[in-house]
């Protein structure tokens, strides 16, 4: 798994000196009963993979893989276009991310967890830091929310903040 992470980590280590044209992903609403999509309480976007366009017509998806009871962030660059049939009850809908800045990602920083497994992703573009984390949102009984780190999900957030 070690040898694995490191061609991840070289994968994302690719996108340092690339523009970025075009980001969109796959929402994944933060609970399903009602299908919510945001809240104030929470600072990150939810995404279930995240396409990122660059200006030499590649494009590069993060999604996450599991690694036993937990998830990292992980990146593959022969993914078909997201094709993704909508339905008001679905918790799944394609989005094109305008929020997110475009231009030349001038640094990748990678952050893992003790188990060595990818956790965070940092991009600065344009003097903006993009941040993607392996996690979910989770919805309490009570009506609160939680942050599940190292989970399924992808969350997002430029310079601190939802986009």
């Amino acid at each position: 798994m070690i040898e694995w992470i490191k061609q991840i980590e070289k994968g994302f280590s690719q996108l340092k000196g690339e523009a970025a044209v075009k980001w969109d992903c796959v929402e994944m609403a933060l609970s399903e009963d009602p299908v919510q999509w945001y809240s104030p309480d929470i600072e990150y976007l939810q995404c279930a993979r995240v396409d990122i366009h660059l200006e030499n017509g590649k494009t590069f998806s993060l999604m996450t893989y599991q690694d036993d009871d937990e998830f990292g962030l992980f990146i593959n660059m022969d993914m078909p276009p997201v094709n993704i049939v909508e339905s008001p009850e679905s918790i799944f809908r394609y989005r094109e991310l305008v929020e997110l800045p475009a231009g030349l990602i001038t640094e990748v920083s990678i952050k893992k967890n003790p188990s060595g497994n990818i956790a965070a992703l940092d991009l600065f573009v344009n003097e903006n830091k993009v941040s993607f984390i392996a996690a979910e949102v989770d919805l309490h009984p009570d009506g609160s929310y939680c942050i599940r780190e190292m989970d399924e999900s992808i969350l997002i957030q430029v310079n601190g903040k939802r986009p």
